[in-house]
């Protein structure tokens, strides 16, 4: 049997100038609501398992809850915030990874007004947009580790200063 290949052909032709005014029009709201939608189809992954260091900080997150001190060689400021979703919304992927999901929203909005100060409106959202995106900073941005609370201070206290 002989099998036919099929050629196909596309052109694709994109005139840059035609995506102009949704980038003028693009705001830091956006930004942030496109990457939290995006975090929560990315944090029930998996459902039933842990994450990297996820496999310390939840049962130290549970520690914390019940007002007993563990791992002292890690600072307590993930697992209070673990120990806090844990509380309002359950033992489950939903209640350990939510609270970082918003630090890394918060740290993405600092970065924005950071490099809006330093390079103007457009610059910033792109700052933004880059941080956002960076597969470090946003796959812990939605996993209980110590890396989205504290970028998210880090940069709180650069902007304050």
């Amino acid at each position: 049997m002989r099998y036919r290949r099929l050629r196909m052909s596309f052109k694709v032709e994109i005139d840059l100038r035609e995506l102009r005014p949704f980038f003028e029009q693009f705001q830091i709201s956006h930004l942030l609501l496109t990457v939290f939608a995006l975090h929560m189809l990315q944090i029930a992954f998996p459902t039933n398992g842990f994450v990297f260091d996820e496999a310390h900080y939840v049962p130290a997150s549970l520690e914390t809850l019940k007002g007993v001190g563990t791992n002292p060689a890690h600072p307590p400021l993930t697992k209070v915030f673990g120990a806090i979703g844990i509380a309002l919304f359950g033992n489950n992927w939903f209640g350990w990874r939510f609270p970082q999901v918003l630090f890394h929203l918060g740290a993405i909005y600092l970065v924005y007004l950071i490099a809006k100060r330093f390079m103007g409106e457009r610059l910033g959202l792109a700052s933004a947009a880059f941080y956002s995106f960076d597969v470090l900073t946003f796959i812990h941005g939605g996993i209980l580790v110590i890396d989205a609370s504290s970028l998210f201070f880090a940069l709180l206290a650069l902007e304050l200063y």
